[in-house]
């Protein structure tokens, strides 16, 4: 017999214990908050142990009769993710079996796990469901749901770009007192989006260039009004913001595309990260996320998509420092061949400095 979500706030199997009104997943005292839907196939999962849940089912649950998706795909992805949170393996399982070219099945063990009820209780989970809330909210993302454990939500938006069409990155939004993250994450994630052929990055030069003629300096801060502007002039398509949070001792890592023209967002990632060794992992989920959402394809993402720690380096420290170089060099670079009759050196040069890493 399962475990209604209506009939019991939390459910136990093996060393976890799931609260099934907040996807608030907890094992030996580590805490994390599941996907949508991932949290949705484990529910159902739970509801039915021992009994087989096929993929239409599980397809009818998650996406509404209108919704145009690739099923399979997004199923075993979900499943895949669900799998990496529960620490469970697809040839020796010990919670989720899949049944070939049929479903998944749920083979734990599985317990209510009721917590005290009242007023008082109840009042105390929505206050707290509240300050999250509040702190997981900056001016320029709406965070729609923490997500933990290297876990991602990825809103299922219609829009997708028909390729290699022009984006701009803003300046990430630092919510937190490190100074470091601010140009490391930017710099991260100019390198994770670089290595995509669908999406093109509207270069520093490039961006530069349209400060001046909004008559702005070259060194002003792309702010997501700024880099709209710059977005409209340059003929560009999508707006990239990223942004960063702290909650407790954990980061909350945001990132959000938006329409240059009319201001909507069009794909939103967020990340709940337990541990600043871990940020540039998450940043790397956010991007190739990201690129899925706009429209890559998933070969496309399997074949560019090295790890920023292959591809970079692991230090937040190292990827500043280059990017600060960088913005130094261009401008005393531009400075020297601002009245050069050698443009063509100047691109040169441009093009070298502004690769995400070299």
């Amino acid at each position: 017999m399962g475990i209604p979500a209506e009939s019991e706030p939390t459910v136990r199997f093996g060393e976890f214990k799931l609260d099934l009104r907040t996807r608030e997943l907890r094992s030996n005292g580590h805490r994390s908050y599941l996907q949508e839907q991932p949290f949705q196939i484990l529910a159902l999962l739970l509801d039915r142990p021992g009994q087989l849940v096929s993929r239409d089912e599980l397809m009818k649950k998650l996406w509404p009769s209108d919704t145009f998706v690739d099923f399979d795909h997004s199923i075993n992805k979900a499943v895949n993710r669900l799998r990496e949170a529960l620490d469970d393996s697809v040839d020796q399982p010990r919670f989720i079996e899949t049944v070939p070219r049929r479903g998944y099945r749920f083979i734990g063990p599985v317990a209510p796990s009721p917590e005290p009820a009242g007023e008082d209780a109840r009042l105390l989970v929505e206050k707290q469901r509240t300050l999250q809330w509040q702190l997981l909210v900056p001016a320029t993302v709406l965070l729609m749901a923490l997500v933990g454990g290297g876990l991602y939500w990825r809103s299922r938006s219609a829009h997708r770009l028909a390729g290699k069409e022009t984006i701009v990155l803003a300046d990430f939004v630092n919510n937190t007192s490190d100074p470091v993250l601010e140009d490391a994450l930017r710099q991260a994630l100019l390198a994770s989006l670089g290595q995509s052929p669908f999406l093109n990055i509207l270069s520093d030069d490039k961006v530069r260039e349209q400060l001046g003629y909004m008559g702005r300096p070259a060194t002003d801060r792309l702010t997501e009004p700024v880099a709209r502007e710059i977005c409209q002039r340059a003929g560009s398509t999508v707006v990239l913001v990223g942004s960063i949070s702290t909650l407790g001792t954990r980061y909350v890592l945001g990132l959000n595309a938006v329409n240059c023209q009319t201001g909507e967002s069009i794909s939103r990632q967020v990340a709940d990260v337990e541990s600043r060794e871990k940020i540039l992992q998450a940043v790397d989920r956010i991007a190739t996320e990201t690129r899925e959402t706009l429209g890559e394809s998933f070969g496309s993402i399997q074949k560019y998509n090295v790890r920023l720690e292959q591809a970079t380096t692991s230090s937040l420290e190292a990827l500043r420092f280059y990017r600060i170089g960088v913005q130094t060099d261009l401008t005393q670079v531009r400075q020297r061949f601002r009245f050069s009759n050698k443009p063509s050196l100047w691109i040169k040069i441009s093009r070298k400095r502004t690769q995400p890493w070299a």
